[in-house]
């Protein structure tokens, strides 16, 4: 079952933590080498890569300023807002209650603050 040059899972982890990198350039070079030795697989690898970018990140580098967010209101007629998701162009859009100014992903049957 097991091919006789290919080492098993603990050997492939026992390789990988056996070094401890410095800082993080030499971790990514240390990944990179264990792609290469076939410890770890592209999507692996591209995952952890992905998780180290996304820690150096602020969170307004991702996410939009609530004043710049198309949105829908609830309250709109389809045809008040759909001339509006033409000309912007998403696949995706919040909606929103202004009467209770919180984003919701369908509209309840009651407003407690109404």
């Amino acid at each position: 079952m097991n091919e006789p040059n290919k080492p098993t899972l603990l050997e492939r982890l026992s390789a990988l933590l056996m070094r401890e990198p410095e800082d993080r350039e030499q971790l990514v070079k240390l990944l990179h080498s264990a792609f290469e030795r076939n410890l770890l697989d592209g999507d692996a690898l591209s995952m952890i890569e992905g998780a180290l970018q996304v820690s150096e990140m602020q969170v307004r580098d991702i996410m939009v300023p609530r004043s710049q967010m198309d949105v829908i209101d609830v309250n709109e007629t389809p045809e008040k807002f759909i001339p509006h998701v033409i000309a912007t162009a998403h696949s995706r859009f919040p909606v929103i209650d202004t009467c209770c100014a919180t984003t919701r992903a369908r509209r309840s049957s009651t407003c407690a603050t109404c």
